[in-house]
């Protein structure tokens, strides 16, 4: 039998490769049209194969997400080393213990102020509202704002009430966007009265006995609307502000401050305590003495971030933790990393807050401090699942009632 030439050897070759790579195109799904790239012996197919589809649909979003613009300017957040669980802050359990009060009937209850038997607070939903403290029975007061309400987009017009104080008869209600308020308890079923129309972002406030108001304005670039994005760009343009309600004036005591939250007073009116929650710290702004004017430390490398604070009966300092400093996840997305927090603001506006959610350590706790700035008592919830999170505690006949920024209810404890 006569040889094959090398010409048709060759010939043979290249469709036995043109075939087995028409066979394979067939296999891996691709139509008969799709050309394949030969060189030699070996046929290589299309960079469109389906792993290469896939690969390229799943990294896209990741790229698309790293290369968009952030809605921040993350800052570097220096932070002091947290204080040791031991001593005054040993891990208990003694937050379990805590009776749940209006379970879905009251929504994100911040702040709370008692007066006789009621107790007053704002929530989630716009709402003013006064409890009977024994028998539980909620009155609705005329809201600051209108409808609708329970969205974060909607707070700009229907309001946030959040810091609430007594004075001579009164409620005082700082709203987040609507500005200072107060209601004449006298006469409940009328409006509030308002005293300083809007604000950027108001948050709490404190009442000397002579009618001076000290209000935090936690930042002037962000809304509370936008305070899971703000939270992680930790920029320092809060304020701690005086008002003068006879002649309507407003006056500037401390400015570049990181996220000012919960302001109270001395028991003698000698300095106000301000809580700086991107700090985790409490500074002290002096009233009186020689230190007149000028601010120091309270207290630093707190285990939790810092809401609200209030005086109890025994002149110490009740404060509620929003969060505590347990997992080394969270001081890395508050401290150290400006380009990761840039990417989590994205997908926070993209996702809404979910993601910092799932960062946030499952741990409730509450701090008290003496008037040197010592904590002299913590109780806790290890697990985060009866109360992982505390904005304010108010202490009233012996019972500490505590407020939240988004759970459901109101929890009461008896004191031992």
């Amino acid at each position: 039998m006569a040889s094959a030439s090398s010409g048709e050897v060759r010939q043979r070759k290249s469709n036995k490769s043109t075939s087995q790579c028409k066979k394979e195109n067939l296999n891996s799904g691709y139509s008969p049209g799709t050309q394949a790239r030969h060189h030699g012996d070996s046929a290589t197919c299309s960079v469109f194969s389906t792993p290469c589809i896939l690969i390229g649909l799943l990294f896209t979003p990741v790229i698309l997400l790293v290369l968009a613009p952030s809605p921040i300017n993350p800052q570097y957040n220096k932070l002091s080393r947290p204080i040791a669980l031991d001593g005054a802050l040993a891990v208990n359990d003694l937050l379990t213990k805590a009776k749940r009060l209006l379970q879905n009937e009251v929504v994100a209850p911040e702040s709370l102020v008692t007066y006789g038997d009621y107790i007053f607070t704002g929530t989630g939903d716009g709402k003013v509202l006064r409890i009977h403290r024994e028998k539980l029975t909620v009155t609705e007061l005329i809201p600051l704002g209108k409808k609708p309400c329970g969205k974060l987009e909607w707070e700009p017009t229907c309001g946030r009430p959040l810091g609430m104080r007594i004075h001579n008869d009164y409620l005082y209600v700082i709203d987040a966007y609507l500005g200072l308020f107060k209601y004449d308890l006298s006469s409940i079923d009328e409006p509030a009265i308002n005293l300083i129309s809007g604000m950027n972002f108001g948050n709490d406030l404190v009442i000397s006995p002579e009618g001076t108001i000290y209000y935090t304005e936690s930042s002037q670039r962000w809304q509370r609307k936008d305070i899971y994005i703000f939270f992680l760009e930790s920029t320092q343009d809060g304020r701690l502000m005086q008002y003068n309600e006879t002649s309507g004036a407003s006056e500037v005591l401390l400015d570049s401050l990181s996220f000012p939250n919960g302001v109270e007073l001395a028991p003698g009116g000698d300095f106000l305590v301000v809580c700086e929650t991107s700090k985790a710290r409490i500074i002290r702004y002096w009233l009186r003495g020689p230190a007149h004017r000028s601010w120091d430390i309270f207290s630093d490398g707190l285990p939790i971030l810092p809401d609200n604070i209030r005086r109890s009966p025994r002149f110490t300092f009740w404060v509620g933790a929003s969060a505590v400093r347990t997992d080394s996840k969270m001081e890395y997305l508050m401290e150290e990393s400006p380009f990761i927090r840039s990417i989590v603001a994205k997908i926070v506006q993209l996702f809404g807050p979910g993601p910092m959610f799932q960062v946030l350590p499952k741990h409730g706790m509450i701090l008290e401090f003496d008037l040197m700035g010592n904590i002299v008592r913590s109780l806790h919830d290890p697990t985060g699942k009866w109360v992982p999170s505390i904005s304010e505690v108010e202490e009233v006949d012996g019972y500490i009632y505590l407020g939240s920024y988004f759970l459901p209810f109101i929890s009461r404890l008896k004191l031992n």
